[in-house]
C-alpha cells in the first residue's frame, strides 16, 4: 500500500485473530492497530478512512456484521471530541481486548483517558479475554522507493 503525502505510517502492531463481537455467527476477524502522522484533522481523517473502506469494497449492512475492513480512529493526539459521527477517544476502546492488545504492542504507555494508559486498561482485562486475542502474524510493509 502506497502511503499518501498527508499520512505517514509510524508504527504497526502484529495482526491478531479474534472471535466476532456482537453478531457472533460469522468468521473470526483479523485486528491490528497502527499509528500515523497526518496533516488531516480528525474529521478529514475519518472521511479519508471511509474512502479507503469504500475502495476496499466495504459494505455497511449490519452493525458488527461481516465486513472486508473496518478502519477506526482510536485516539487523535490529546483530542477529545463527541460528535454524532465521531467520538475521540473511541467510545469502546477501553472495553475491547481485540483493540487493547495490539494497541499495547505499539504504545503501552499512551494515555487514553486522563491518567490511564493502554497498559493500565490491558491489565484490567480479564485473562480469558486477553487469551482470546491470538497472535496471527506480522504484516510486512514495503517501503516506497
Amino acid at each position: 500500500m502506497k502511503q499518501e503525502e498527508k499520512m505517514k505510517l509510524t508504527k504497526l502492531s502484529p495482526v491478531y485473530e479474534t472471535a466476532p463481537v456482537g453478531v457472533t455467527d460469522q468468521p473470526h476477524f483479523l485486528n491490528m492497530v497502527s499509528e500515523w502522522n497526518t496533516d488531516y484533522g480528525p474529521e478529514e481523517l475519518l472521511e479519508r478512512l471511509h474512502r479507503i473502506e469504500h475502495e476496499l469494497e466495504r459494505i455497511r449492512e449490519e452493525r458488527w456484521g461481516p465486513r472486508t475492513v473496518d478502519l477506526d480512529i482510536l485516539i487523535y493526539d490529546e483530542e477529545n471530541m463527541n460528535k454524532e459521527h465521531l467520538i475521540i477517544p473511541h467510545p469502546r476502546l477501553t472495553e475491547r481486548a481485540f483493540v487493547l492488545v495490539p494497541f499495547f504492542d505499539i504504545a503501552p504507555d499512551r494515555f487514553v483517558h486522563e491518567d490511564r494508559t493502554v497498559r493500565w486498561y490491558v491489565k484490567k482485562l480479564p485473562e480469558k479475554e486477553r487469551a482470546e486475542v491470538v497472535y496471527w502474524g506480522d504484516l510486512l510493509i514495503e517501503e516506497d522507493a
